[in-house]
């Protein structure tokens, strides 16, 4: 799987993912709340069929001023395939927003720091 990283006995050691930030594009109606927003129907249909398909896990996942943030899932297999979904969105296609997608690294491991002066968690 693309983004696994394991050592030589094959112990996984981290995942990578993707999360998609969509910024208000040039086409934004700052007048308008989201929902509001020209092509918002065929926005939220084409992510609700992400959704169904595993491509996307959920979203809005939080909302900013100027962004929302959507968590791509890890049938994701490539930083492309993640550009891609991202650019189909009609908002981007008509520039109401502009997508940025970066790598979210994951691990199956906690790893438990202990920093000075502070007490470790018991």
């Amino acid at each position: 799987m693309f983004g696994t990283y394991k050592t030589a006995e094959g112990t996984e050691l981290t995942t990578i993912s993707y999360i998609l930030f969509m910024f208000r594009g040039p086409n934004w109606d700052t007048q308008r709340p989201p929902l509001l927003q020209p092509g918002i129907v065929e926005h939220l249909a084409y992510w609700s069929n992400l959704i169904e398909q595993g491509y996307c896990l959920a979203g809005p996942y939080q909302q900013f001023d100027d962004a929302v943030v959507l968590f791509i899932a890890d049938k994701v297999t490539s930083y492309d395939q993640a550009v891609d979904l991202g650019n189909g969105d009609p908002w981007s296609q008509n520039q109401t927003t502009v997508s940025v997608i970066r790598p979210w690294i994951t691990s199956p491991y906690t790893i438990e720091l202990e920093l000075p002066g502070r007490s470790s968690p018991s």
